[in-house]
């Protein structure tokens, strides 16, 4: 009898590595590498075990649509499946029982992928809808240490040992870049795993960075309250867990009172996000820092009594949280739901529109929820005196024209604010002429519902940008709004 196939597989490397990690529950690290750094297996094999484990979320989904397959080789049945559905030649080399079970049963996990990766772009871009996204853009790999659980140094040091080269962010503390290569995904997998690092795109860490340290003046007085700040769209939580990390550095820093401790309210009105938003915060928060309510932010006010108050006080009720608790918030996070077309990404059907301009009848429809979304964020939170709104959207209309639209609205309670945590960036918001003046800004697109088109020039320079063609991240906008002759207290 000759030797079985799972011997003569050229993925069998790669499948007693991945058997190896998961049965004695290491990291890839340290499994290829020897005590002297060598690694001990080839390249080629490496790279198999990183994308399996890249992937493993999108695998284990797959896998329940073969369930029916009984594999002894575990590793092998993964290795053979990423070949399959996510490989770069979408194909299994060689013969086999394992494949030719596979096989069987090739267009149904094929159509299960484009339902799984639909799900994971609404729940990690907020796209909840078909956007069609940018793509080719090739933008560095950003590695955020989680100062939450583990020590920025040592944490450091680790990174700096593993992965040659690697920089530190210009903008963001603790902040990392590294190439976006399979071999460096592979050797971060042990810090993932044990959640001491998080993969966050740079342009995403802007919006806690600037609700935490973009203004010139505390929330409050930070001697006798505490302070509470608000996600309103929080899954699936990355943003949650990066604020959450700056609240607890000033909870740690010794400026508040005793027994006053800042804490963040993170909200999601789907009940399956809020179950991955709640799961991430468990692993990535230990500490009580966030609280996680799967509730409407339309709903929820910080006033005693709403337009909905009986409906919004029942859910209120089960999530055990009384009518008081959002009366106490200072300041939110928005970063609501759009079009997601200043992402980059390789798994697209369609490319967007790049003309920053653009507008059709779904980038209008997202931009009117987007208003009413900010316009309840500064009209039904009396305590609150700071916004940040923020989308990962290329278009004026869901960004300036946004802004312009609530500062109107409010009739000049509110200001933009320009964010000193992000001084040396260059990039700012967009001045969009009106038609009559220019005729040529804004002339392909229908007017917003409003008097006037575009911000001042002097309130653009207070809006961040970003270019994914150009700053090496992905598009993303961010908005500081500051109540207007507020009780604040200057920092010193």
């Amino acid at each position: 009898m000759g030797p079985s196939s799972s011997q003569t597989s050229p993925y069998a490397p790669a499948a007693k590595i991945l058997n190896q990690i998961w049965s004695q529950r290491k990291g890839l690290k340290s499994v290829v590498y020897s005590s002297k750094g060598e690694l001990q297996c080839s390249r080629s094999t490496f790279a198999q075990c990183s994308h399996v484990l890249e992937h493993k979320d999108t695998l284990d989904k797959l896998m329940e649509e073969i369930s029916s397959i009984q594999a002894k080789n575990e590793g092998l049945l993964y290795v053979l499946l990423y070949e399959l559905v996510l490989g770069p030649n979408r194909s299994i080399k060689g013969g086999g029982s394992l494949k030719r079970q596979l096989m069987v049963h090739h267009e149904k996990l094929r159509k299960k992928l484009k339902q799984i990766q639909k799900l994971e772009d609404e729940a990690s871009l907020k796209s909840r809808g078909e956007t069609k996204l940018i793509p080719s853009t090739t933008i560095p790999r950003y590695v955020r240490i989680n100062t939450l659980v583990a020590d920025r140094e040592s944490v450091l040091q680790e990174l700096q040992a593993t992965i040659k080269p690697i920089f530190v962010d210009e903008h963001v503390p603790d902040l990392f870049v590294v190439e976006p290569t399979p071999e460096n995904r592979g050797l971060l997998q042990d810090l993932l795993m044990s959640n001491k690092i998080i993969l966050q795109d740079k342009s995403s860490c802007f919006s806690a960075l600037c609700l935490m340290y973009g203004f010139d003046t505390e929330i409050g007085s930070v001697s006798d309250e505490e302070c509470v700040y608000l996600d309103a769209c929080a899954a699936p939580g990355n943003k949650t867990s990066h604020l959450a990390a700056l609240v607890h550095e000033k909870n740690s820093s010794g400026k508040r009172g005793a027994g006053n401790f800042s804490v963040v309210h993170a909200l999601d009105k789907s009940a399956d996000r809020y179950k991955l938003l709640k799961r991430r915060m468990g692993e990535l928060v230990p500490q009580e820092i966030v609280k996680c309510h799967n509730l409407d932010f339309l709903e929820t006010t910080g006033t005693e009594t709403s337009k909905k108050s009986k409906q919004a006080d029942t859910k209120r009720s089960k999530n055990n949280i009384d009518n008081t608790t959002f009366q106490k918030v200072r300041a939110i996070l928005l970063d609501p739901s759009c079009s997601g077309s200043g992402m980059t990404t390789n798994h697209t059907e369609k490319s967007v529109s790049r003309d920053p301009f653009f507008c059709d009848d779904r980038i209008k429809s997202l931009s009117d929820f987007q208003y009413k979304a900010l316009l309840h964020a500064t009209t039904n939170f009396p305590s609150v005196n700071r916004v940040v709104y923020s989308t990962c959207s290329l278009y004026f209309q869901e960004n300036e024209g946004v802004v312009k639209r609530v500062l109107e609205a409010t009739g000049g309670e509110w200001k933009l604010v320009a964010p000193k945590c992000l001084d040396s960036w260059q990039r700012r918001g967009l001045v969009m002429e009106d038609e009559d003046e220019s005729g040529e800004e804004g002339a392909n697109i229908d007017p917003m519902p409003s008097p006037h088109n575009g911000l001042t020039p002097d309130q653009a320079k207070c809006c961040i940008r970003v270019d994914p063609n150009h700053d090496a991240t992905n598009g993303f906008f961010v908005a500081c709004l500051e109540r207007k002759n507020d009780n604040v207290k200057k920092r010193k």
